[in-house]
């Protein structure tokens, strides 16, 4: 029987990017670490989280 390692990786969410062209999920930068595409997404500001533990009004 083969074993797998299995790797965690946490990204809390202010700074995790959605890569519009290849669905990668990585830590926010310009561009996408696995296909160099400009089109990223901040899964925070998507999400309405912005890093903001406070409840709104």
């Amino acid at each position: 029987m083969t074993e797998c390692a299995v790797v965690a990786l946490v990204i809390p969410l202010d700074r995790a990017a959605l890569c519009v062209a290849c669905d990668a999920v990585f830590e926010l930068t310009e561009r996408c670490p696995g296909c160099a595409s400009e089109h990223v997404v901040s899964l925070g500001r998507w999400l309405s989280r912005d890093g903001d533990k406070s409840p709104s009004p």
